[in-house]
């Protein structure tokens, strides 16, 4: 939220630095300038010992301005790249992956609420829709393959991911003379995939000890989101085993995509206890070997180049991991699509599926039992038929008028 870590707010507006009573931070707070005033300063490196080169050179962008910017990607410069990017559902595509930060302090600080800020401005943006809930994308999608999301939201804070949730489902048309009408929903009815982010300090109970933390765990899934953002020091543990049971807690027993940040290119934010020689490196391992899903890198570079490398050739610790390009659906996480309302209907039409089963299950059990009963109705027939067959013993000498009748003739009777 303070602008003078990584922007030249200082010299433009030195004496709009103040605490806050919430926390009693100091700084220059985004929260007390206009957009107007925001777009007179310029972004500087934060970073110790990186090049300073670009400070002051850049403007911090709105919003609008970057999905101006999406848009344009979209629709002027990837149809000229070539027919690969136009077709491909996971190259090029153009995407929004936005943070909701510190919505509670916002909040509290200046009745700032970001979940509906952001919906305000998606909504006011006449090409949003058309970028972020292009409902056709979704329409050509199979059962097991992988759709880039174009907007994907993420936060450290539960409250806000829950109040995004609601924002997008109970969107409602306005009434039309006093009557509820049934109208199509702004999003299409689809809802961006959300993530919480954890910082490393939040991945166990007790981070000393590095143990389990159920709680968490709890809270992570009864937010309804679609993936964790953990610190990647949540997965690059003292203890190996430790990393991949958060993997698989995360991907098998909740389904969830993990994006772990922040692989950055120096060494000195490498980190020590895995032997690993580089930032690329670590990525190989973090990629190959714990399969995240994404990862966050102030190096685009850097992760580009690790992503299309592949795994094919790997080895770590004497072990190969070859990528395996057929991908179990069973094992895909929740995050590795945005189509959540086609995942509905394959959810109602495997609903109907087995709902017709049952009714053909129930049908033959039925015609079975029913059968059955009159078999045995029959056959207690049959038996007092027989009983009131007179016998041999009830002919008179003569047999005049009476016979007995055979077992066959009953039947045929």
């Amino acid at each position: 939220l303070d602008l003078g870590i990584s922007t030249n707010i200082e010299s433009i507006f030195p004496g709009r630095k103040r605490t806050m009573d919430t926390n009693g931070e100091t700084g220059y707070f985004v929260q007390d300038f206009t957009l107007e005033e925001i777009k007179l300063i310029k972004v500087r490196q934060r970073v110790e010992h990186r090049t300073k080169d670009f400070d002051d050179l850049f403007r911090i962008p709105s919003l609008s301005e970057i999905i101006d910017l999406l848009y344009d990607w979209k629709v002027n410069v990837r149809p000229r790249i070539g027919s690969n990017l136009n077709t491909s559902k996971t190259s090029g595509r153009p995407g929004l992956y936005a943070e909701l930060k510190y919505p509670d302090l916002l909040q509290e600080d200046a009745n700032i609420s970001m979940a509906d800020l952001f919906l305000k401005e998606l909504k006011s943006h006449p090409k949003s829709n058309e970028l972020f809930f292009d409902k056709t994308e979704c329409e050509s999608l199979k059962f097991d393959e992988y759709l880039v999301p174009p907007l994907v939201v993420q936060s450290f804070e539960i409250k806000a991911l829950k109040t995004m949730r609601e924002l997008f489902e109970l969107q409602t048309a306005p009434p039309k003379n006093g009557v509820e009408v049934e109208a199509p929903i702004w999003s299409n009815g689809l809802l961006p995939p959300l993530i919480i982010l954890v910082s490393e300090t939040k991945c166990f109970q007790n981070y000393e000890s590095q143990e389990a933390d159920e709680n968490f765990w709890f809270e992570v899934v009864e937010a309804r989101v679609n993936g964790i953002g953990p610190d990647k020091a949540c997965l690059l543990t003292d203890h190996a085993s430790l990393g991949r049971d958060f993997m698989e807690t995360a991907r098998l027993e909740h389904r969830l995509a993990v994006h772990p940040w922040t692989e950055r290119m120096e060494l000195s934010f490498v980190t020590p206890n895995h032997g690993f020689a580089t930032a690329e490196d670590e990525l190989m391992y973090l990629i190959c070997v714990l399969k995240i899903d994404g990862i966050f890198a102030e190096n685009v570079d850097l992760a580009v180049r690790v992503g299309m490398k592949g795994c094919d050739d790997y080895m770590y610790e004497g072990v190969s991991y070859g990528t395996n390009k057929k991908k179990n659906v069973e094992q895909r996480s929740h995050g590795t699509t945005v189509c959540y309302e086609t995942e509905k209907e394959e959810v109602i039409i495997v609903g109907l599926a087995f709902c017709a089963f049952g009714l053909f299950l129930g049908a033959s059990l039925t015609y079975w039992v029913m059968a059955r009963c009159d078999r045995k109705k029959k056959r207690r027939n049959f038996d007092d038929g027989m009983a009131a067959i007179p016998s041999a013993e009830d002919y008179d000498d003569a047999g005049q008028g009476r016979r007995n009748v055979t077992g066959n003739e009953l039947e045929m009777l």
